[in-house]
Parts: C-alpha cells; structure tokens; sequence
C-alpha cells in the first residue's frame, strides 16, 4: 500500500554473512517479541524470517545504510500540530509513504497535510532542514491546499436541515483532518466560497479493510439531490 493508506504489512531483504544467519534469527524474534509487546493489544501480529538462497540483491553499503536510518529517524512523521481552538484536532501532519532506490538515488516521499498554510511551510522548512543535513534534496509536488473549518456555514445548515426532512434526523457533522476534493475548489474561487464534503459511510477509511456502506448510497443520492433543488428554489 503506498502514502494514502495504513499499511498493513512491511518487509525488507537484508544481505548477511552466512555465519551470523542463526544469529540473526534470534535476535530479530526477540526484537519482535519487544515490539510486540509494546503495541499491545495490537491483534494479529505477525513476523517471519525466510531464508532466499541462490537470490542477488543489490545492498546498500554501511555508511548509506547508517546515514538513511538516521535521516528516517530524524524526519517527521505523523500528526505534528493540533488547532489551538480544536485541541483534539489534528491541524498539521506528514505521513512517511514510500521509500524507493533508483540506480544511485534514494527516493523518499512523504505526504504533508495542513488546515493552515503558515504551519505548511514551516514544516516544509524543516524537512528542507533535515535533508540538507544528510546531502538529500527536497522537492515538493501538488498539495493538498487548506481548507478553514467555517462553523456558521448556511450551506451545512441547509444541507442538515434537508437530511432532517427526507429521513427524520440530522446527519452527523464534523471537521476532519484530511485532504478533501472541496478544498481545491475554495482554493481556486476563493476562501469565502462555502463547501461541504459529504458522502455515504465508509468504514475503516485508509486501510485494507475500507468497505462502503452500500445501504448508504441510496440516501446519500437522494439527500444531495434535494440539496441542489433547494439551492436553486432560492
């Protein structure tokens, strides 16, 4: 699975001597068991060790190996600021996606998220930082552009208001952290412009056990359908 999803499994070919195989071994089950024991009550953790004979790869050599571990370590990942007004709320955050080897060059590519464009760029500041010290350069491509929660939004009151009448109770409302189509449209036309992200239920988003909730989807049409007819009645 690559940047937009919790990965669900990972694994890595390391080239050894011969000699320190059984070595190996048990020392990385016992490391294991530690890491086990620390992600309790994570369920179905698994690890394995398989021995590839008569396989080719192409290692790194100790002092890349060292300098990319250091450089993983150093480098931020996950949630790195809450919204000062919504301290439960993740407001910025990077997630460490994919890591690729190309011929000479190493490849790693994170994917950064901000409801604010200033915390952005700091953080922008410090991978830049981070990476200038181990003689990696950074770039960076398409955002996701910030999107301010508006709570007095009269499109989400509407949108509530017409759920209400097709099916007896207010949908669910709520700002989250993540990187939303809407966003892109405030973007372009304007942060005064209202948008709201809505949609059927989605369970277990951003892993391998994401399903759609089809019995939603009907209600979800139906709700948006009468949503544009209001708009336009106006």
């Amino acid at each position: 699975m690559y940047m937009n999803a919790i990965p669900s499994k990972a694994f890595a070919e390391i080239a050894i001597s011969k000699d320190d195989v059984f070595a190996f071994q048990k020392d990385f089950l016992a490391y294991c068991e530690t890491v086990r024991q620390q992600n309790l009550p994570e369920e179905n953790m698994t690890f394995e060790v398989q021995l590839l004979r008569g396989e080719t790869i192409e290692a790194l050599d100790q002092s890349s190996t060292d300098n990319i571990l250091s450089l993983l370590k150093l480098l931020p990942h996950g949630p790195i600021k809450m919204i000062p007004t919504k301290p439960d709320l993740v407001e910025t955050s990077t997630n460490l996606g994919d890591i690729e080897i190309q011929g000479d060059q190493v490849i790693i590519k994170s994917s950064n998220r901000s409801s604010d464009d200033e915390s952005m760029e700091t953080l922008k500041k410090i991978q830049k930082n981070i990476g200038s010290i181990f003689g990696f350069g950074v770039s960076y491509g398409d955002k996701y552009p910030s999107w301010q929660p508006y709570e007095d939004s009269k499109l989400l009151s509407l949108a509530k208001e017409v759920y209400a009448d097709l099916y007896g109770n207010e949908f669910k409302s709520t700002v989250i952290h993540a990187g939303l189509e809407c966003s892109y449209i405030v973007d372009k036309y304007g942060k005064t412009k209202e948008c709201i992200s809505i949609g059927p239920t989605i369970k277990n988003p951003h892993t391998g056990a994401e399903r759609l909730q089809a019995s939603t989807v009907v209600d979800f049409y139906n709700a948006v359908a009468n949503l544009l007819i209001k708009i336009f009645a106006k």
